[in-house]
């Protein structure tokens, strides 16, 4: 009798731990990370927005320009200053919201304009503060932009797109 005891508690303390499985797919060591969705109208229109507004800025012309590989709920653009790449929402592509990637691309390219340092009060950094307002100011649509994603502009571009999605799903 002792030795079953003693088997039993040795099987419970031996059990092999349950392995989860993390919500993150990690990447293995040495593989490259998936590139950005090239599109050469964004990379256009980055462009034609240095040469209108920062003629003298030759070093934002090495920004990568792309479409967002997520969706997106409350990005609109994002802007890495390290890696030097601007991303733009996917659910922009959409013809009745097209007009507003010009003055997404606008505000992204005014933080890469100001860059990092130019921006730091007290420790933190201010990244819409008064010196990138007034940058943001120059371009005609920025206001109406703003307007737009307070008034609801934005959360229906993204319901638009996710409804066109499922019905694209749907349909297959």
């Amino acid at each position: 009798m002792r030795f079953s005891f003693f088997q039993l508690s040795l099987f419970s303390f031996n059990r092999p731990k349950r392995k989860t499985k993390s919500l993150v797919p990690r990447r293995r060591a040495g593989t490259p990370h998936k590139a950005l969705p090239v599109d050469p109208g964004l990379y256009a229109t980055w462009t034609e927005l240095i040469a209108l507004y920062y003629p003298d800025r030759r070093d934002l012309l090495s920004y990568q320009v792309s479409w967002a590989r997520r969706r997106q709920k409350r990005t609109l653009g994002c802007c890495n200053l390290t890696k030097r790449k601007v991303s733009i929402a996917q659910e922009l592509r959409c013809p009745d919201f097209a007009h507003w990637v010009e003055a997404v691309l606008y505000h992204e390219l005014c933080h890469a304009v100001l860059g990092t340092e130019a921006i730091k009060r007290g420790g933190r950094r201010a990244w819409h503060g008064t010196e990138f307002k007034q940058l943001e100011a120059r371009h005609p649509n920025s206001a109406a932009l703003q307007d737009w994603m307070r008034n609801g502009g934005w959360l229906a571009a993204v319901r638009s797109a996710r409804s066109r999605a499922a019905w694209a799903k749907r349909a297959a």
